[in-house]
C-alpha cells in the first residue's frame, strides 16, 4: 500500500503541474502513514518506550501534560515511596546528571516492551504518523519489562 500510494504521487507529479498538488500531498501523507505500518509490522507489532522505575517496579505509564509541562502520574505505590503523585523526569543533557538527577527523587527511567499503534499528528500544514504504545495495553499492564535503568544516552 506504501509502494502505491508512492507511485500515485509521482505520476500524479508527471501528470499535472500545480493542479494535482493536494492529490500529491495526500499520496505522500498515505506513503509515510503505510510505510510506517509496515515498520511497526516487522517490530511484530511491538514498541518501546521509556517509563519510570521505583524499586524495580513500574511507577506509571501514564504520561500526561500539565500547567508547567509534561509529567509522569505515578502508581498509588510508587507515590507512597516517593512522596508524591508526580514525577518530572530531569532535562540534563548529560545522561550522567539525569540519571542521577532522577535518582535523587527515588526514580530510575528503564524501557519496556508494549503493543503499539500508527497514529497521525499535526496541523493543516503537516501531518506526520508516529508510533505510540496502545493506550489499553499500558492500563491491563501488558507489557514487558525490557530494562530497569538504562537511560545512558546523552541527548
Amino acid at each position: 500500500m506504501a509502494v502505491r500510494s508512492l507511485r500515485g504521487r509521482l505520476e500524479g507529479g508527471e501528470r499535472s503541474d500545480t493542479d494535482g498538488f493536494m492529490s500529491q500531498w495526500a499520496s505522500d501523507v498515505c506513503y509515510r502513514e503505510y510505510s510506517t505500518c509496515a515498520d511497526l509490522i516487522e517490530q511484530g507489532g511491538m514498541t518501546e518506550m521509556q517509563v519510570p522505575f521505583v524499586g524495580g517496579e513500574v511507577a506509571s505509564t501514564d504520561f500526561r501534560e500539565g500547567q508547567y509541562g509534561w509529567y509522569w502520574f505515578l502508581t498509588v505505590e510508587a507515590a507512597r515511596i516517593v512522596g508524591k503523585r508526580y514525577f518530572t523526569p530531569s532535562s540534563a543533557s548529560k545522561a550522567k546528571t539525569r540519571r542521577a538527577n532522577n535518582l535523587k527523587k527515588g526514580v530510575t527511567m528503564g524501557t519496556i516492551r508494549v503493543k503499539g499503534d500508527v497514529v497521525m499528528r499535526g496541523n493543516r500544514y503537516h501531518v506526520s504518523p508516529y508510533i505510540v504504545a496502545d493506550e489499553d495495553a499500558l492500563r491491563a499492564g501488558d507489557f514487558e519489562v525490557i530494562s530497569i535503568d538504562d537511560d545512558a544516552t546523552d541527548y
